[in-house]
């Protein structure tokens, strides 16, 4: 029997464990053609020295999740329901000027295209120094030593060379580890990278994935980590949501969710990823499209795409229930799901 899957019901953790904890998160735009309900009662949390993904297809509601996050949901976008703590602190609650002081201090964000983080017409060194010391009390000398320190971190050569060159002069994977080596800089306790490989060659992704989790151990940083790739995800993390239509329809350790996926929607992202099925001949893909946001189907919003749908997933929203060890999933059937057990391949 499932039970309702909350952080009460996962084993093994507490609340005192999440440095990062957001429930029932609800974030809406007002637009010509009505409401958009971008995030539709989230709830995750992101221990201390943990790695997490999001998942999901492009426009589903990660970014607005993380930006939430961060304060940075903007007119005609708000914030209308839900908790976000960090550290046990309500961010909610802050006013922006101390809102201002927890950006770069204690969380940090990257984002998937870093010449727009970057200002064109300043050096890299410039704008590593003016970051480090806003939000940490340092002369200037102790900014660049740390930048450098934190550049060499990142595995960037040349780092005192790297400082006197403006954002344009370096490639795309310099200028996404400056952005990583700009996050350590400032001390943060959490990383959020939003699809940190999109702008990125093939060749170069990998070196990042494997950049952010070294860095991850060797700082105890925590990090959560935004995609719509279950390969970088799958590389990277410990353990993951999955987001469709504003909603999260499954999380649990990373292992789980490829080898054991509960949700139809999740079975079919995995069976349809070729580094994750040994026989490519297999492969098969999620019929139908992503529902309008605006007026999106009743009951399960994966019904109208989902081979397994019944009458009464059409009229009843799923809860998350247990499926297993810190596992959940948000389906009516999940208990008679064949999920198969096909042999996975691994990303990385």
């Amino acid at each position: 029997m499932t039970e309702r899957a909350g952080f009460e019901n996962d084993r093994g953790t507490s609340s005192d464990e999440h440095l990062l904890e957001v429930t029932h998160l609800a974030t809406e735009f007002v637009v010509q053609e009505g409401v958009v309900r971008a995030v539709d009662d989230v709830s995750f949390y992101v221990r201390r020295n943990e790695v997490v993904g999001m998942v999901g297809e492009t426009g589903c509601g990660k970014s607005v999740t993380v930006n939430s996050v961060m304060r940075l949901v903007q007119p005609p976008g708000r914030i209308v329901s839900g908790e976000i703590r960090l550290g046990g602190r309500d961010l909610r609650t802050l006013s922006e000027a101390e809102m201002r002081s927890v950006r770069g201090r204690e969380i940090a964000m990257i984002f998937q295209k870093p010449m727009s983080s970057l200002n064109p017409v300043f050096t890299l060194g410039s704008q590593l120094i003016d970051v480090i010391r806003l939000h940490r009390s340092v002369s200037e000398s102790e900014a660049r030593r740390i930048a450098i320190e934190s550049l060499t971190a990142v595995a960037l050569g040349n780092p005192e060379g790297l400082l006197a060159r403006y954002p344009f002069e370096l490639s795309g994977g310099q200028q996404q580890r400056a952005m990583i080596a700009m996050a350590l800089s400032c001390g943060s306790r959490l990383l959020i990278a939003d699809e940190p490989t999109t702008a990125l060659d093939v060749s170069v992704q990998l070196q990042i994935l494997k950049l952010i989790r070294q860095i991850m151990d060797d700082t105890n940083m925590s990090t959560l980590v935004i995609s719509h790739d279950m390969g970088v995800i799958g590389c990277v993390c410990d353990r993951i949501y999955v987001m469709y239509a504003s909603r999260i329809v499954e999380h649990g350790p990373t292992e789980a969710i490829i080898e054991h996926p509960r949700h139809p929607y999740v079975i079919g992202l995995i069976r349809s990823i070729p580094a994750f099925v040994k026989d490519v001949t297999r492969l098969e893909h999620i019929t139908g499209e992503v529902p309008n946001p605006i007026n999106p189907p009743s009951g399960c919003r994966f019904h109208p795409r989902c081979k397994y749908a019944i009458d009464e997933c059409r009229r009843t929203r799923p809860e998350l229930v247990s499926v297993g060890e810190e596992h959940a999933a948000a389906c009516l059937r999940a208990d008679e799901i064949p999920y198969g057990t096909d042999e996975r391949t691994s990303p990385c």
